[in-house]
C-alpha cells in the first residue's frame, strides 16, 4: 500500500508531500483545473507510464516522482524482490522516476538504478489505476484470470498444473537432446572404445609416471652405480688394508691400554661404533650391489622402459598431464559411453514419463476448468448485483471462458471479462469499453465482489462516479468505503455524497505564485471537510445550507460505519 507521494516539478506541480491513510478510504477532491489529473498522471509515470519532457514544470531541468510502499502485507511482491536483487529493507518498497529534459529518464527501486521492464514485475499486482487504461491491469487477460482463480480458490490446482506442465518441458528438452546425440551415438561410441581401450591396454598405475623416471636413470647408469658399490665395499671391508681392518687394529690396541690409562674408555667406544658402522655400509653396497642392480643390469631393461615410457608420453599428450588424469579421462569415457549405450533405454523410459505427465495435465486441466466455470458463473451473478446498485441496469457482465488445445502454465482456458453494456448490444471484451467511468464502476462491483480473496494493494479510482448522482453516487461512497476496510483505496471525486465516506480527506488546491500556477495537497480537519462539502454541494458560493447539508451526509456515513 502507498505509505506517500513525493512529487518535485512536475507540470503545475513544485513540491508536493501525500502521506495516505492505509488501509481506508483515501478522498481526493478539489476545482477543476486544480490539479487532480496532474497528481494522477505523477501516480501513473511512478508506475512505469510513458514519460516524456513536457511535463516538467517550467525553469526546471527534471521532474521526480517517489513512492514508497508498505510490503509488510505483501510476501509475493517482497519474493519478486529478492529474486531481482532488490529487497526492500524494513518492508519498505521505494520507487523513484526521474524525467529530464535531455530524453535521459531514470527509475531507481529501493535506492538502485533500475529498469521499466523490472517495474513492469513489481507494479501490476501493486497498484491498479482505474479510468486510464494504459495503466489498468484489470483489462489483461493475465489479471483477469488471476482474479478469477483466487475468488475460486483455484490456486493450489494451477500451481500444481503449473509444475507439471515446467517437469514436462524439462523431460522434453532431455529427450531432444538425446535424440540429437543417437544420430552420432555409434560414431562417438567407437571413439570411446578405442580411447578406453588403448588406456586398459597399457594398464597405468598411479604414480607410475615418477618411478619410471627413476627406474629409467638407474637403468642407463648401472654400470657406474656398480662400480661405486664395489668399490665402496672394498675400501670399507674387502681389502687387506680396508677402513675396517685398519680400525680393527686400532681398537684391539686401544682395548689392551685401557688397563694403563681407563680415560681411553669413551674413545674405544667410539672406534667399536665406527667399526660396526663401517661393517654394516659394507654389506649394504654389496648388497645393493647384487640385488638391487642386478634387474636394471639385465638384457634390454633399459629398451623395456624407455618404450614404456615413450607410451606413456603419447597416451599424456592426448588424455592428461599425468597417469592419474588419464585414469580420471578413462572413468569419465566409461561413463559416456555407457550413458550412449543405454540412450535408447533412456529415451524410451523418458518417453512414457511424458505420456504419464500429459494424462495428469488433462485431468487436472479439466478440474481448473470445471473449477473457472463454477467460479465465472458465481462472479457473475455477484458483479451484476453490484452493477445494478451502481446505476448500470443495463449493463450485464459475464465471463468467456475457451479451452485451447496448447497448454500454458495457467492451464488450457483462455479466460475473457465480457460486458453487454445494453440489452440490445452484443457482449464484448471487457478491454474494448471505451467508458473510464463505466470501466472503473466495473471494477469497483468486481473489487467489492472478490476483494476478501485479494492480497491488500492500492486501488486507485478515477471517474468512478462520472454519470452517477443522488443514491446511486451514495451507493459508489459505500462500496468504497466497504472495499478501504481490506485495500487502501485514493479516489478522485467531484461528488459529495463520495466524499463524506473518507476515513481521510485530501484537498488538491491551486494558486498563482510569480506568474506560475502552483497545485498543492493537504488533508483536511473536521471542520475543513464540512466546508469542502458544502462547496461540492452547492459550488463556489458556499451556502449556510450546503454546510448544513454536509454535516448531514458526514452524521449519515459515520453512522452506517
Amino acid at each position: 500500500m502507498l505509505l506517500e507521494l513525493k512529487v518535485t516539478h512536475f507540470a503545475i506541480i513544485d513540491k508536493l508531500e501525500v502521506h495516505f491513510l492505509r488501509p481506508g478510504l483515501n478522498i481526493l477532491t478539489g476545482e477543476t483545473g486544480a490539479g487532480k489529473s496532474v497528481l494522477l498522471k505523477s501516480l501513473s509515470l511512478l508506475l512505469g507510464g510513458k514519460g516524456q519532457s513536457d511535463v516538467i514544470r517550467a525553469g526546471q531541468e527534471q521532474a521526480e516522482i517517489e513512492g514508497a510502499f508498505d510490503l509488510s502485507s505483501r510476501p509475493d511482491i517482497k519474493k519478486i524482490l529478492k529474486g531481482l536483487d532488490l529487497e526492500a529493507g524494513e518492508d519498505i518498497l521505494v520507487i523513484r522516476r526521474i524525467i529530464n529534459r535531455s530524453g535521459k529518464h531514470r527509475v531507481y527501486i529501493n535506492g538502485y538504478l533500475s529498469t521499466l521492464n523490472v517495474l513492469e514485475q513489481i507494479v501490476p499486482s501493486l497498484v491498479e489505476i482505474t479510468g486510464q487504461h494504459e495503466h489498468h491491469s484489470l483489462v489483461k487477460a493475465q489479471s483477469q484470470l488471476e482474479l478469477l482463480d483466487k475468488s475460486g480458490g483455484s490456486m493450489a490446482l494451477r500451481e500444481k498444473f503449473s509444475e507439471l506442465l515446467s517437469e514436462r518441458k524439462k523431460l522434453e528438452g532431455t529427450l531432444n537432446e538425446l535424440k540429437n546425440s543417437v544420430r552420432d551415438r555409434e560414431q562417438r561410441m567407437d571413439f570411446l572404445r578405442f580411447q578406453i581401450n588403448e588406456i586398459e591396454t597399457f594398464k597405468p598405475i598411479p604414480g607410475e609416471d615418477q618411478e619410471l623416471a627413476t627406474s629409467y636413470q638407474k637403468a642407463r647408469f648401472s654400470a657406474r652405480l656398480s662400480q661405486f658399490s664395489q668399490n665402496a665395499e672394498e675400501v670399507l671391508y674387502g681389502q687387506e688394508n680396508s677402513v675396517h681392518n685398519r680400525i680393527s687394529d686400532l681398537l684391539r690396541e686401544g682395548e689392551s691400554l685401557l688397563e694403563i690409562d681407563p680415560q681411553l674408555k669413551a674413545s674405544v667406544s667410539a672406534l667399536k661404533e665406527i667399526s660396526v658402522i663401517t661393517e654394516d655400509a659394507a654389506f649394504s653396497f654389496r648388497d645393493y650391489s647384487k640385488k638391487s642392480l642386478q634387474h636394471t643390469e639385465s638384457a634390454g631393461e633399459v629398451e623395456k622402459i624407455e618404450e614404456r615410457l615413450s607410451d606413456l608420453k603419447k597416451l599424456q599428450r592426448k588424455y592428461g598431464a599425468d597417469v592419474e588424469s588419464i585414469i580420471e579421462f578413462k572413468n569419465r569415457a566409461k561413463e559416456e559411453y555407457n550413458s550412449l549405450q543405454s540412450s535408447e533405454e533412456n529415451i524410451s523410459l523418458i518417453q512414457k514419463k511424458i505420456d504419464e505427465i500429459e494424462k495428469i495435465l488433462k485431468v487436472q486441466g479439466d478440474k481448473l476448468h470445471t473449477a473457472r466455470k463454477k467460479a465465472a458463473l458465481q462472479m457473475a451473478v455477484g458483479v451484476n448485483s453490484e452493477l445494478k446498485d451502481l446505476n448500470m441496469k443495463g449493463a450485464e457482465f459475464s465471463i468467456q471462458i475457451t479451452k485451447q488445445e496448447q497448454a500454458s502454465s495457467y492451464g488450457f482456458d483462455e479466460v475473457v471479462f465480457m460486458i453487454k453494456p445494453a440489452p440490445q448490444e452484443s457482449p464484448r471484451p471487457l478491454s474494448k469499453i471505451a467508458s473510464g467511468g463505466e470501466l472503473s464502476r466495473i471494477m469497483l462491483a468486481l473489487k467489492q465482489v472478490v476483494s476478501l480473496t485479494d492480497l491488500p494493494m492500492t486501488y486507485l479510482f478515477d471517474e468512478v462516479d462520472t454519470g452517477v448522482s443522488g443514491p446511486t453516487a451514495e451507493k459508489v461512497g459505500r462500496k468504497l468505503k466497504s472495499i478501504g476496510k481490506v485495500h487502501q483505496v485514493i479516489s478522485i471525486t467531484h461528488l459529495p455524497q463520495v466524499a463524506s465516506f473518507a476515513d481521510a480527506h485530501f484537498l488538491i488546491s491551486k494558486e498563482v505564485v510569480k506568474g506560475l500556477v502552483k497545485s498543492d495537497v493537504s488533508e483536511l480537519s473536521a471542520k475543513e471537510r464540512v466546508q469542502e462539502l458544502g462547496r461540492l454541494i452547492s459550488g463556489e458560493k458556499i451556502t449556510a445550507t450546503s454546510l448544513a447539508h454536509a454535516r448531514q451526509m458526514l452524521d449519515a456515513s459515520n453512522k452506517h460505519h
